[in-house]
């Protein structure tokens, strides 16, 4: 009779325990990697928009502040919310000021300046939120 030892037994044993180890550690990945992968482009998409958002504001802010000043017309305004927003990297915007501002506005008139733009034009990984519009509107007296 083949007399074997606790140790030849421990030893044997050791390689297929791995092997189970390893092919659960590959199951777990698969199940969880796409979940990993969407939480971290849904969060990149997610401060981007917040981003482009907050650009709209400041070239709409911009905007206003220039066809408010004494002398500024739609025009100007318009060029400027424009310069604002390609400098923060934001593409595609739409400027509208309503009503059409001259240099002979009325003094008091209340102007609005509407920046917007789609994310599909502005996404970083085009996955999730990419067909939304984001709009920022600044309304300010005519000086």
């Amino acid at each position: 009779m083949t007399k074997i030892s606790l140790k030849t037994m421990a030893r044997d044993k050791i390689p297929s325990q791995r092997a189970s180890r390893a092919g659960a550690a590959l199951a777990e990945l698969a199940v969880s990697l796409p979940f990993l992968l969407a939480m971290a482009f849904g969060t990149i998409e997610a401060t981007n928009a917040v981003f482009v958002q907050r650009s709209l504001v400041a070239a709409a802010y911009e905007g206003g502040n220039v066809a408010s000043a004494i002398g500024g017309t739609s025009t100007v305004a318009i060029q400027r919310a424009g310069v604002v927003s390609s400098l923060f990297g934001v593409k595609s915007v739409t400027v509208t000021v309503s009503p059409a501002v001259t240099t002979n506005t009325p003094t008091g008139t209340q102007i609005t300046v509407t920046c917007s733009t789609t994310l599909s034009n502005n996404t970083v990984t085009g996955w999730c939120i990419a067909n939304r519009t984001l709009t920022a509107t600044y309304t300010v007296i005519h000086l």
